[in-house]
């Protein structure tokens, strides 16, 4: 489905505002209103369909070890060092200081990441902790960031990015809240916002039990890795 097929569905089914007609204000609401949904619908979940992989570069004893990722990526999956075992962890700014910061910083690998906000932009800002002693390529995989629609992107009959059109009816439904919220329906926007939310935790709940997922209660870490280095040998 088109962003404009949306807006032509929702008007038909509502029977509110003119089908053939894209500048009036039940238009512009109705843009408002997807683009309300789609951004909660993205907050959700880290969809499988979202993921998106990254890399930058940070310099050898830079100081600080800030980078920022792609202004595509919206939210952080996992981030490793390319050439190095095992992943990046997250530290928050108080860990850092309570337990980690020193008076004399020393480079090294970097083993942990800060979230340091956004910049003026509003691309995500990360530090590495150590500082890396030389040229470290960081890579991760993140979720696809949403782009505000606009009344514009009607007439360049542009799809509904990010969610496949397996999801597009619940993207429908959450709309169609709004507009009876719009039309002063106020029961009748109440189911249709419980249907969204309920919709959305059922998808939840099915992306959790995908059949290629680990096991639910997977071993330690420690164990994991023991094996991984003897190469699955046994000891007798």
């Amino acid at each position: 489905m088109t962003l404009a097929g949306l807006v032509k569905l929702v008007k038909r089914t509502a029977r509110i505002g003119d089908i053939n007609v894209t500048t009036d204000q039940v238009t512009s609401d109705i843009i408002e209103y997807t683009n309300k949904r789609r951004f909660k619908f993205w907050r959700a979940w880290y969809w499988d369909w979202s993921v998106e992989e990254f890399t930058n570069t940070v310099s050898a004893n830079a100081d600080p070890p800030d980078f920022t990722v792609a202004s595509t990526i919206g939210g952080i999956l996992v981030m490793y060092i390319s050439g190095e075992d095992g992943y990046l962890k997250n530290l928050t700014l108080k860990r850092y200081l309570q337990w980690v910061k020193t008076k004399t910083e020393g480079a090294g690998t970097p083993t942990h990441y800060l979230k340091l906000g956004r910049d003026s932009s509003g691309n995500m800002v990360f530090r590495l902790w150590k500082a890396p002693s030389s040229n470290v390529t960081v890579k991760g995989w993140g979720k696809k960031r949403l782009t505000k629609y606009v009344v514009a992107d009607i007439a360049t009959n542009t799809g509904l990015e990010f969610f496949p059109e397996e999801v597009h009816d619940i993207l429908f439904t959450g709309v169609m809240a709004d507009v009876k919220d719009l039309m002063n329906l106020p029961v009748e926007a109440a189911v249709k916002n419980n249907e969204f939310t309920s919709e959305i935790n059922a998808l939840i709940g099915e992306e959790e039990n995908q059949p290629d997922e680990e096991l639910s209660s997977p071993p330690p870490d420690r164990y994991i890795y023991n094996r991984r280095k003897r190469g699955g040998t046994t000891v007798v």
